[in-house]
């Protein structure tokens, strides 16, 4: 297995991923990034976005977005597939995101994980993540 940048001919498999994962569903018609979005952000200089490899196969992701002026960074997704877990992909990935994240000079990362999502936040919490405050996501389109 090998974690590398997600490149353009990732964003399809990132978007079935996530599409269908439901731990990323924010609110009752927001699901995950379209197809135009990602193809967009995997543009980005910035950002880090990752996908585990195994066999040629994309077995997984780590999406972050940074913001420079403030220092700090977003882990937006965080996915592995089904197959794969409990097996140190996603710590693989938010490892390799934290290496990139400090030689960019990154101060602070947060993530939002969903109450009842237990082995996304210990495995955070096994990076050093610390639990924070409750809030209402709230969301408006333009």
């Amino acid at each position: 297995m090998k974690i590398r940048k997600m490149q353009r001919n990732d964003v399809e498999i990132v978007y079935e991923q996530g599409r269908k994962e439901k731990m990323f569903h924010v609110a009752e018609n927001t699901f995950f990034w379209g197809r135009e979005e990602l193809l967009g952000w995997v543009k980005s200089r910035d950002d880090v976005l990752l996908v585990a490899e195994h066999e040629k196969r994309v077995i997984g992701h780590l999406l972050c977005m940074l913001h420079n002026p403030t220092r700090t960074a977003k882990i937006e997704n965080l996915f592995v597939d089904e197959s794969f877990r409990k097996r140190g992909v996603g710590s693989d990935l938010i490892r390799e995101c934290m290496n990139q994240l400090k030689n960019k000079g990154i101060r602070y990362v947060s993530a939002l994980v969903k109450p009842e999502n237990k082995s996304s936040s210990e495995l955070l919490k096994s990076f050093g993540f610390k639990t924070g405050y409750g809030f209402t996501w709230m969301e408006k389109y333009l």
